[in-house]
C-alpha cells in the first residue's frame, strides 16, 4: 500500500499561519526591549527557522553579552543563509512571504501611490541592503573577537563571511594580515615572513590603515619581531600623520638605535620625552646609550619624601632616598616630570651621596586642575647594579587665579548658501554672502564666519571663470544644462569624474548665450566674487574673523559635485535635491583615508581636503591681517566620522593642517549638560581628554533661535553656563552656532528685513546682552582657541604670527622691477601657547610648527633666528618642521624661502630723494601687489649698493622715527571705484628699522576704475 504525503490546502494553510506568527513575533522583537526581544526573535526562528531577520537580530544581540551563544546564533545564521537542511526553493519563497508582504505594507503606509508602480523594489532593495550591512558587521565583529582570543578556525570562518560581504576594503585585508600572523606563531616565536606577504607589502605601500594609530602598533609589533623593514615604513608613516604622539618618535629612536646610529636615536628620544617626559622605557633607553647594560631592579627600594600640597610657584625642598645598596653614590637620580609639566624637579639630574641620599627642589608650575588630578612625579636611581624607581603624587593649590574665572563666549556663523534652493543667481549669492552677513556681524560683538569654502569660494570662482563668458554659442539654456548639467544617475551614484586642481569638472563647459530678461549681466559674477573677497576682508580689518567649514559636495573639485552652471545661476540637480542631507557626503563618508579606495572623492582623500580648503581661507584672510591663521574646524552637518577610526583619521587631518581645534558636537535641546571647550584624543574625539592634541569645541546653542529654544530659554541657558563655571579658575570658553542664511528665514519671516527689532534679529541682541549681563566675554574662535590652549595645552603649541614678506630689490637699474629668478622668503615670528611649561636649559621643548597651507607647495627651504643665533630645523617635511627652544624671553622668527615666480609684493622703484646728515634722509618708494592687501608688511633688507640704506644700517640698535607719505592714502579710504558699499578704513602705514631692514607694515592696496591693483607710492622720512 503506497501512503501519499499530507498535502493540499490544510498543508498550506498551516503553514502560512506559521510563519505569518514568526512574522509577527519578528515585528514585536524589533519593538521591545532587551530580554523581552531576545525571547521574541528566538520564538519566531522556532516557527519559520529560516527567518533571517529574527535570526540576524538575534545574533547581534547576543553578541554584547554572552560570547558563546552569540557564536552559537552566529553559526545558526550562515546555516540558515547556507540552507544546510537543503530546503526546496519553493518552501524557502513561501516562508519569506509573510515578510515580503509586510515591506509591501510599509512601503504603501509610507509613500502611498508612489509605491504601486515598483510596489516591490522600494523595500526590498532596503531590506536586502540592511541584512547584507548587518552580517557584515557581525562577522567583523566576530573576526576581530576571533583574533583577539587566538582562535584561528573561528577567525578564519568568520573572515570568509565578512570578506564575502564587505569586499577586500582595508579592514578586511588587514585582518587577513592578522590571521596569517596568528597562523604563523608557534608558542611565543613567530615565523611569520612579512616581506612574501603581498597584501601586506601593498598596504603598506599605499600607507593604508584602518586607524592612523594602527601605524605605531604594528610598528611596534614589527620592531618587536624584527621586521625592521615593515617597521620603518609603519613609522615613517606616522612621522607623517601623528608627529604628536611620542611613541613614534619612541619607535623611530629604536630603528635608529637598531641601525646603529646612536646619536639620531637620541635626538628621537628626546623629542618622545618632551611629549611624554614620564617615559620610563624611554628615559632608560636614553641613558643606556651612555651606559650599556643597564640592568632590571635589582635589590634596594627608593623612597620620595615631599608635601601632599604645593603652592602654585612655589618651592619645597624635597629628598630621595635609596636603601639596601652598597654603594648608593654610584647612582644617580633622575626626576621624570608629569605630562602636562604641573611640577619641575631643579636639578633634574644629581647623584646620591653616600648615604644613599639627594635633596632637590620641587617647585610647582602649573595648576593640577589641567588634569583634574594631582600631578606625579617619578623618580629614576639608575646605577650599575639596576634601576630602582619612586612615585609622588602632589596636588598644586592655586592662588594665583584661584578666584579669578574667565568665561569666554565665540559666536561661530556657518557662512554658506542654501542647499535646499532650486537656482542660485549671482544677484541671490550677494544678498546671503555680502549683504546680509555684513548686517549679522555689525551686530557690536565680534563675529566668527566659519567660511563654506565650496559656496563661498569656489562656486563663484568657478562661475566668474567660466559664467562670464557663458553667453556666446549654444541654442538654448535648458540644452545646455542637459547636455552639462551632472546627470541624476551619476551623482545618485556618485560617478562623476574627479576634479584636477587648478582645472574645472567637464559638466561646467561653456553654456549658451544669454537669454533676455532671465541671466546676470556680463561681468556679475566677477563683481561677485569681487564683493564676497572684499567682505571676508573687511571683516577681518573690523576683528571679526574667518574659519574653515566644508560641504565638500559645494565644492567643484570633487567628483560628487551636484550643481549646473546655466545661464541664469548655479541649479543642483534632482537627484541632489531629493536625497537626504544626511546622506549628500560633507566630509567623512566622502573623504576617505589616505591609502584607502577613493570612493566618491577620486583622489581626493581627507588630509588633502582639509589642507585645501584651509589654503583656500588663508589665502583671504592673510589679506586683511599678517598675523591670521586658521584654527578651528568644523564639517559640514557636523560630520566627522562614523567610529573611533574614522574620527581620528579627522583628527589627524585637521592637525596636519595647522589647525588646533574643531567643533562638531551640538548639545540637544532638552540636555542640561553645560559644554565648555576642552582637550580631546584622537580615537574619542567628542571625550574629554587632558593631554589631547586637539581642542574641542561644543555648540551650546543655536544663536538664531529654533524651534526647541525661544530667546527666553536662551536667555536662562546663558546665566546657568556662567554660574556654573563662575569661581572654577581657569579659561572657560562656550561656543554659539547660528547661520546668516536662516536669520528670520524660519516661521515663514522675511528673511531679508534688517531691522534690529525684527524677528531672529531680535533674539539674537537679547540673547547676547544675556551673556554679556551674565559675564561672559565674546571674543572671536581664534583668541578663544589661543587662550584656552595657553591655559590647558600640556604640550608647547606654535603659531606663527606677523606675515612680513622680505622684499627682492632691484638690481642695477633702480626702475626696473624684480628679478624673478630670486626666490622670495617670508618672515613670521613664532607665538608660544601653552603658558607656565617649563623651558629651559635643563628642560627644552621640542615643538612641531606647521607650514602655512597656502604656500606648502612652493616651500623650498625653511630657516629659523633667535636673536643673532640660527636654530636647528629637523624633520621638515611639506607639513611642517621641528625646532628645539630653550629660551622663550628671546622671539624666534622662521624664514621660509619660496620658489621663483611667486611674489604677492614687488619693490618697483627704491630711490634717494635728499642727501644730508643722519635725520634728513628720504627714500621714494614704488610698491605693487598681486592681491588686494589691506594691511600686509615688507621688509626692505639693508643693501651696499643703497647709500641711505647703508646710512641707516648703523642705526639699527636705535629707534628711527619715520613718516611716511602715500599718494593712495591721501584719498579717502572706504570707498573705491568697483566698491559696493562697505566702508572700512585700512591700517595706517608705519615704517621703523631694524637689523634687517626697514619694516614697512600697514600696507594697503585699492583698486582702480579698471579693477587693477593701483600701486603704492611711499615717501619714507627719518627724523631724529
Amino acid at each position: 500500500m503506497i501512503t501519499r504525503p499530507r498535502e493540499g490546502p490544510f498543508f498550506f494553510a498551516r503553514n502560512l499561519l506559521r510563519w505569518g506568527l514568526a512574522e509577527l513575533f519578528s515585528q514585536l522583537g524589533n519593538l521591545a526591549p532587551g530580554s523581552l526581544a531576545i525571547a521574541s526573535w528566538r520564538l519566531a526562528i522556532k516557527l519559520n527557522p529560516h527567518h533571517e531577520v529574527a535570526a540576524i537580530n538575534l545574533a547581534t544581540a547576543l553578541a554584547e553579552g554572552s560570547e558563546t551563544a552569540s557564536w552559537a546564533a552566529f553559526e545558526r545564521c550562515l546555516q540558515q543563509l547556507e540552507n544546510r537542511h537543503q530546503i526546496s526553493a519553493s518552501d524557502l519563497y513561501l516562508s519569506r512571504w509573510p515578510g515580503r508582504l509586510a515591506r509591501r505594507l510599509a512601503a504603501r503606509g509610507l509613500w502611498g501611490g508612489l509605491a504601486t508602480a515598483h510596489p516591490q523594489e522600494a523595500m526590498h532593495d532596503s531590506h536586502d541592503a540592511v541584512l547584507q550591512t548587518a552580517l557584515c558587521h557581525l562577522a567583523g565583529r566576530h573576526c576581530g573577537t576571533a583574533l583577539q582570543a587566538r582562535e584561528v578556525d573561528r577567525a578564519q570562518r568568520s573572515l570568509d563571511v565578512w570578506r564575502s560581504l564587505a569586499g577586500e576594503t582595508v579592514e578586511v585585508r588587514w585582518a587577513k594580515v592578522e590571521l596569517a600572523w596568528l597562523t604563523a606563531t608557534d608558542g611565543d616565536t613567530t615565523v611569520y615572513a612579512p616581506q612574501f606577504d603581498d597584501n601586506l607589502q601593498d598596504l603598506l605601500h599605499r600607507g593604508a590603515f584602518v586607524s592612523p594609530l594602527d601605524s605605531i602598533s604594528w610598528g611596534e609589533r614589527f620592531l618587536a619581531h624584527g621586521c625592521r623593514d615593515e617597521a620603518r615604513v609603519c613609522f615613517d608613516v606616522a612621522r607623517r600623520w601623528l608627529p604628536e604622539e611620542a611613541a613614534t618618535w619612541r619607535g623611530v629612536g629604536h630603528l635608529a638605535a637598531a641601525a646603529g646610529d646612536p646619536e639620531e636615536a637620541r635626538r628621537h628620544w628626546r623629542r618622545a620625552l618632551s611629549r611624554q617626559p614620564q617615559d620610563e622605557t624611554t628615559q632608560l633607553a636614553l641613558l643606556e646609550l651612555d651606559t650599556p647594560g643597564i640592568a632590571d631592579s635589582g635589590p634596594g627600594s627608593l623612597s620620595l619624601q615631599g608635601p601632599a600640597r604645593l603652592d602654585l610657584d612655589a618651592e619645597h625642598v624635597m629628598t630621595a632616598r635609596l636603601e639596601g645598596i652598597e654603594r648608593p653614590d654610584r647612582y644617580t637620580l633622575h626626576l621624570l616630570p608629569p605630562t602636562g609639566w604641573g611640577l619641575i624637579a631643579q636639578p633634574r639630574h644629581l647623584k646620591l651621596n653616600a648615604q644613599g641620599e639627594a635633596s632637590f627642589r620641587l617647585v610647582g608650575r602649573r595648576p593640577h586642575r589641567l588634569l583634574g588630578r594631582a600631578w606625579t612625579l617619578i623618580g629614576l636611581a639608575v646605577g650599575p647594579e639596576g634601576h630602582h624607581r619612586a612615585e609622588l603624587a602632589t596636588e598644586v593649590v592655586e592662588t594665583t587665579d584661584s578666584d579669578n574665572s574667565r568665561v569666554l563666549l565665540t559666536i561661530t556663523e556657518d557662512h554658506e548658501i542654501h542647499e535646499e534652493r532650486g537656482l542660485f543667481t549671482p544677484e541671490q549669492l550677494h544678498r546671503v554672502l555680502v549683504e546680509k552677513s555684513r548686517v549679522a556681524a555689525d551686530l557690536g560683538v565680534p563675529w566668527t564666519h566659519m567660511v563654506e569654502v565650496g559656496s563661498v569660494l569656489s562656486m563663484p570662482q568657478v562661475a566668474m571663470r567660466q559664467g562670464d563668458t557663458m553667453f556666446a554659442e549654444a541654442p538654448t539654456a535648458g540644452a545646455w544644462h542637459r547636455k552639462n548639467a551632472v546627470s541624476a544617475g551619476a551623482w545618485h551614484h556618485k560617478d562623476v569624474h574627479p576634479q584636477v586642481p587648478g582645472t574645472h569638472n567637464s559638466e561646467l563647459r561653456t553654456p549658451p548665450s544669454q537669454v533676455p530678461g532671465t541671466t546676470p549681466s556680463a561681468g556679475a559674477w566677477h563683481r561677485l566674487w569681487t564683493a564676497i573677497r572684499r567682505h571676508l576682508v573687511e571683516e577681518v580689518v573690523k576683528g571679526h574673523d574667518l574659519q574653515p567649514h566644508l560641504h565638500t559636495f559645494n565644492d567643484p573639485a570633487y567628483g560628487h559635485f551636484p550643481y549646473g552652471l546655466e545661464t541664469e545661476g548655479w541649479r543642483p540637480s534632482y537627484p541632489f535635491l531629493l536625497t537626504d542631507a544626511q546622506r549628500r557626503g560633507d566630509f567623512a563618508t566622502v573623504c576617505p583615508p589616505p591609502g584607502h579606495p577613493p570612493q566618491l572623492s577620486r583622489g581626493w582623500d581627507r588630509l588633502r581636503a582639509v589642507e585645501r580648503a584651509v589654503a583656500q581661507l588663508e589665502s583671504i584672510g592673510r589679506l586683511g591681517d599678517a598675523s591670521y591663521r586658521p584654527l578651528l574646524w568644523r564639517s559640514g552637518l557636523l560630520e566627522y566620522g562614523e567610529d573611533a577610526a574614522d574620527r581620528a583619521w579627522s583628527g589627524v587631518a585637521l592637525r596636519r593642517a595647522g589647525l588646533l581645534a574643531d567643533s562638531d558636537i551640538v548639545r540637544g535641546p532638552s540636555s542640561d549638560e553645560v559644554p565648555t571647550a576642552f582637550m580631546t584624543g584622537w580615537p574619542q574625539p567628542f571625550e574629554a581628554r587632558a593631554d589631547g592634541p586637539l581642542l574641542q569645541l561644543p555648540i551650546a546653542a543655536n544663536l538664531e533661535g529654533s524651534y526647541l529654544q525661544g530667546h527666553r530659554r536662551l536667555q536662562r541657558l546663558a546665566r546657568r553656563c556662567c554660574d556654573a563655571v563662575r569661581g572654577r579658575p581657569g579659561v572657560h570658553l562656550f561656543t554659539l552656532l547660528t547661520h546668516d542664511k536662516f536669520i528670520n528665514a524660519r516661521r515663514g519671516r522675511d528673511e531679508f528685513r534688517y531691522d534690529p527689532d525684527y524677528g531672529d534679529w531680535s533674539v539674537i541682541r537679547q540673547h547676547l546682552e544675556a551673556w554679556q549681563a551674565a559675564g561672559a566675554e565674546v571674543v572671536t574662535a581664534a583668541e578663544g582657541v589661543q587662550r584656552v590652549l595657553d591655559d590647558r595645552a600640556c604640550h608647547l603649541q606654535a603659531v606663527l604670527r606677523d606675515e612680513t614678506f622680505v622684499a627682492v630689490l632691484p638690481e642695477a637699474n633702480p626702475t626696473s622691477s624684480d628679478s624673478t629668478s630670486d626666490p622670495l622668503r617670508v618672515r613670521y615670528r613664532l607665538q608660544w601657547l601653552g603658558r607656565g611649561i617649563e623651558v629651559s636649559a635643563e628642560y627644552p621643548q621640542q615643538v612641531w610648527v606647521p607650514l602655512p597651507c597656502s604656500w606648502r607647495p612652493q616651500v623650498r627651504q625653511v630657516s629659523l633666528l633667535q636673536g643673532d643665533h640660527p636654530l636647528p630645523v629637523t624633520d621638515v617635511d611639506r607639513q611642517g618642521f621641528w625646532l628645539e627652544v630653550d629660551d622663550l624671553a628671546t622671539p624666534v622668527e622662521c624664514y621660509l624661502e619660496l620658489e621663483g615666480g611667486v611674489r604677492p609684493l614687488l619693490v618697483e622703484r627704491l630711490e634717494r630723494q635728499q642727501e644730508g646728515a643722519p635725520g634728513k634722509n628720504a627714500w621714494q618708494l614704488c610698491l605693487r601687489a598681486e592681491q588686494p592687501f589691506r594691511a600686509a608688511r615688507l621688509l626692505i633688507p639693508w643693501h651696499s649698493d643703497f647709500g641711505p640704506m647703508a646710512e641707516l644700517q648703523s642705526q639699527v640698535h636705535c629707534q628711527v622715527h619715520c613718516q611716511v607719505h602715500s599718494q593712495v592714502h591721501r584719498q579717502p579710504h572706504g570707498r573705491s571705484a568697483a566698491d559696493d558699499g562697505s566702508s572700512i578704513a585700512a591700517a595706517t602705514p608705519t615704517a621703523h628699522a631694524e637689523r634687517d631692514g626697514l619694516l614697512l607694515t600697514g600696507l594697503a592696496f585699492v583698486e582702480g576704475k579698471t579693477g587693477i591693483l593701483e600701486p603704492l607710492d611711499l615717501l619714507v622720512m627719518d627724523t631724529p
